[in-house]
């Protein structure tokens, strides 16, 4: 699975606003399993955002045949690092509501491009992202009003462990003698 701490960066890192004109509106970030409901969300935030995450699967093309994926050398010790690289899908829906002011489309679109921008140019300096962005309009699945949008991207990640092995000081010269 995908470390706590890369989960945090992700969670953390997220946009927490986007500004259209002059005005700067606020979005309310949770993960996606936590039971609130985003119809009740909506009504004390301007935009809801849910994070979740799902696919978690082996990257073979990424992964050595025999698994070692690194070896350094330890004071006199060798040491490899054997596992493989995984791949996990972030998932972030967006949602937002017609309100008298902006209709929920103007909210959640500029708000998708931010997160676009975020995962192109800021996430992907802390951790490898294996598929770019991409968003999908589900606003089918929503009542009149709200607009939802999804955003996937897939991030690898690498679950390994490190092996020493002992390397010999010194090698005894035998002594032969011939008789």
């Amino acid at each position: 699975m995908l470390s706590e701490t890369d989960k945090t960066a992700v969670f953390t890192g997220l946009p927490k606003t986007v500004t259209i004109g002059s005005t700067v509106h606020a979005a309310h970030i949770e993960y996606a399993d936590r039971g609130h409901t985003v119809t009740k969300l909506l009504e004390d935030n301007e935009i809801v955002a849910t994070l979740r995450y799902y696919n978690d699967l082996p990257d073979v093309d990424s992964t050595p045949g025999n698994c070692l994926l690194g070896r350094t050398v330890v004071d006199s010790d060798i040491q490899y690092i054997r596992g493989k690289i995984r791949r996990v899908t972030a998932s972030l829906n967006i949602y937002a509501r017609d309100s008298d002011d902006l209709p929920a489309a103007d909210l959640v679109d500029p708000y998708a491009n931010a997160v676009l921008l975020w995962v192109q140019n800021t996430l992907s300096k802390l951790m490898s992202i294996a598929v770019d962005p991409t968003v999908s309009d589900l606003n089918y699945l929503e009542a009149a009003g709200t607009e939802r949008r999804q955003v996937e991207w897939v991030i690898r990640y690498e679950l390994s462990a490190a092996e020493t092995v002992k390397t010999i000081d010194t090698v005894d010269t035998p002594t032969f003698t011939l008789s």
